[in-house]
């Protein structure tokens, strides 16, 4: 059996490798992922991007929502697209309620994209995940096992 697990980073890019190898994958486990990249960056805590124009010019909220929604519309490989090809059962989405890293409504949208499979929500954020990991990884091993084997 072949599984994908993408966590934080790697997350936000396994729905892309699914899309290229989705023949030879079993199961897919997202960890602390979201979809739409482009707010991912511009909200999360680590990233926080200023997007400006040729001169410097902070765009307005206004703009950047025009220019989100733009970025939506185009075709990419973004995990707001790609989510719908995952393997809604056997899919596992972990994510972190109050995660601010990739921002928890990014999670969400992840989730719904994909048509809304079995997610296991955190009550913490994004480090706060990662620093209790070893109590989550046997279950996403034993989730894993039932799934694929």
């Amino acid at each position: 059996p072949v599984a994908l697990i993408g966590i934080s980073a790697g997350a936000l890019n396994t729905p892309a490798v699914y899309h290229e190898m989705k023949e030879d994958v079993d199961a897919v486990v997202l960890v602390a992922g979201g979809a739409n990249m482009f707010d991912i960056i511009r909200k999360g805590a680590f990233t926080k991007w200023r997007y400006t124009d040729d001169d410097g010019n902070a765009f307005t909220n206004d703009e950047l929502r025009n220019i989100a929604a733009e970025y939506l519309q185009q075709p990419s490989r973004d995990p707001y697209h790609l989510a719908p090809e995952l393997p809604h059962d056997n899919l596992l989405i972990v994510h972190a309620k109050f995660d601010a890293v990739v921002p928890a409504e990014f999670g969400d949208l992840l989730w719904e994209r994909a048509g809304q499979p079995e997610r296991w929500i955190f009550y913490g954020g994004h480090l706060g995940l990662f620093m209790t990991f070893d109590k989550h990884a046997q279950a996403i091993a034993d989730w894993l096992d039932a799934k694929i084997n």
